[in-house]
């Protein structure tokens, strides 16, 4: 029977579950909720905590800590077509361009999400998070004391927690389910489809009276739907959730089934566990415990994807066949080596074995190596194959390290298509600048011998995009340099800047002139 503390990591109040878990069930031993006192160093914090655990006799080992989705950076992807296997990678590499920080600085972990008839492409929930804060919480954890288990997203143990609600319910891929919590002056929108959390929003409170914050509720909720419908998703809402007492949400349900033609229920997160003794007298929203059981469970009986911030998706590395590739060709070369030897030994013999017949072994000899020449030459067109071959996940990684970190440019599509026998390997970019300089030095980044770039300098065009009004559609031919994997080649001449469209200081010259 394994035992959990359970702990919110919100810089305002810390709230905490001591439980005990027993096949599918939990028991609530103790529930704390501390609020943290401003003007604290790190290490005052973590004496105050280790102090308090003390003082209620918790002393359990294993802990879980959830984050508030207002402490975490979530957004939708939609990715290239790809085995699953592949996803992590991709996934980092439209972080990184997403994001002002680095792969070093973020802590990220992605949910792959079901996949829609007809869809072209993968979806993905990613959810980043400074790599400052993960080290934050294991130093407050101190895992020399206790053993930090898994750092978690408060939504998702929300939606956790309405999959075991609903584990006998069928699935309809045509309806989705809205959760809605309140963490004290906080509340925390979701949208569940197929037993997997698909969107998530947080807003803070405001107003003194249950009207008010109830207006400022169903407000966030038609503004998070708004945008989540702007999705097309190709379904819609028709059940709804309040988890908490009804004290914590007076008149929440009733107002929301007025605004939206949904079915709203109110479950309070803790009549689906046991509790014992007053372990909540010191609780004053029992709502905000709801993600605290759905962890929990997400520990020990998981029925949805989960994210873990300690323990992430990653690439599975695929084994390096180069070497036993190598192998092989210097084995056939040796064969035919040996083949060639042996021939030539033959007819050094037959030429010994008599003057007269000197011209027919001549012959003979003339004739086998003709019938060597079409497994030469076809051994030469495979060799240049293998040679100008592209790895997809390699060149999208290469290509990263070439984009600026910047604002000013994003893209909406990257693919890579590996090389036929008349075709170079190419990488496609589509996306949106905020001006034309942008993309013109990005082409003049590219083309630099050292990547082997040549592009296809097309006219900028506009688009509609507001605050990105240049359209970004490059069409990158990868040469020696980027085909043979990291290996060093001779690079090609670059293509001169005439070719790709005038520099940023001569186009200001020309704006100038004109």
């Amino acid at each position: 029977m394994p035992d959990f503390l359970v702990i919110e990591w919100d810089p305002l109040c810390l709230r905490g579950l001591d439980v005990q878990t027993s096949g599918g069930t939990i028991q609530v031993r103790h529930a704390f909720e501390m609020p943290q006192p401003s003007g604290h160093s790190q290490p005052a914090l973590k004496e105050w905590f280790v102090h308090y655990l003390a003082e209620k006799h918790i002393t359990t080992k294993q802990v879980i800590v959830t984050l508030p989705r207002e402490s975490v950076v979530v957004r939708r992807l939609e990715l290239p077509d790809a085995p699953d296997d592949e996803l992590p990678q991709m996934v980092r590499f439209q972080a990184a361009a997403k994001s002002s920080l680095s792969l070093d600085e973020l802590a990220l972990d992605f949910i792959p999400l079901p996949r829609r008839e007809g869809s072209p492409t993968r979806e993905v929930l990613l959810a980043m998070v400074p790599q400052t804060m993960v080290t934050a919480i294991r130093d407050f954890i101190d895992e020399g004391q206790r053993e930090l288990l898994a750092i978690r997203l408060s939504p998702i143990g929300a939606a956790e927690l309405v999959a075991h609600l609903e584990d006998n319910k069928p699935l309809d891929p045509k309806s989705a389910t809205l959760i809605v919590v309140r963490h004290g002056e906080r509340v925390e929108i979701s949208v569940v489809w197929m037993r997997q959390l698909i969107f998530s929003h947080a807003a803070r409170l405001a107003g003194d009276t249950t009207e008010q914050q109830n207006a400022v509720i169903l407000t966030e909720v038609s503004r998070g739907l708004m945008s989540f419908q702007n999705l097309n998703l190709g379904f819609k809402l028709t059940d709804g959730f309040l988890l908490g007492p009804d004290g914590d949400l007076p008149g929440l349900a009733e107002a929301l089934q007025k605004r939206l033609p949904i079915t709203v229920r109110t479950v309070n997160p803790f009549s689906l566990v046991k509790v014992a003794g007053d372990s909540l007298k010191l609780v004053s929203h029992q709502s905000a415990y709801a993600g605290h059981i759905g962890s929990v469970w997400s520990q020990t009986h998981p029925l949805i994807e989960s994210l873990d911030f300690l323990a992430p998706r990653k690439p599975v590395i695929k084994p390096d066949t180069t070497k036993e590739r190598r192998k092989k060709w210097a084995v056939v070369g040796g064969i035919a080596a040996v083949c060639v030897i042996a021939i030539y030994g033959i007819a050094v013999w037959q030429l010994n074995s008599g003057i007269s017949r000197r011209t027919d072994e001549l012959v003979s000899l003339d004739d086998a190596l003709k019938k060597g020449k079409p497994m030469e030459v076809a051994a030469k067109t495979i060799d240049d194959w293998v040679q100008e071959d592209a790895n997809v996940l390699d060149e999208m990684q290469r290509f990263e390290q070439q984009l600026p970190n910047t604002e000013r440019v994003y893209l909406s599509k990257l693919s890579v298509n590996a090389p036929t026998s008349r075709q170079p390997a190419e990488i496609r970019a589509e996306g949106h600048a905020r001006e034309e300089k942008d993309i013109r030095q990005l082409r003049e980044k590219l083309i630099v011998p050292e990547t082997g770039y040549k592009i296809a300098a097309d006219e900028i065009k506009s688009d509609n995009k507001e605050y990105y009004p240049k359209k970004l559609n490059e069409q990158i031919k990868i040469g020696k340099v980027a085909a043979v994997r990291g290996k060093p080649a001779e690079a090609k001449k670059a293509v001169p800047a005439a070719k790709v469209g005038a520099s940023p200081k001569a186009a200001s010259e020309k704006a100038a002139a004109k």
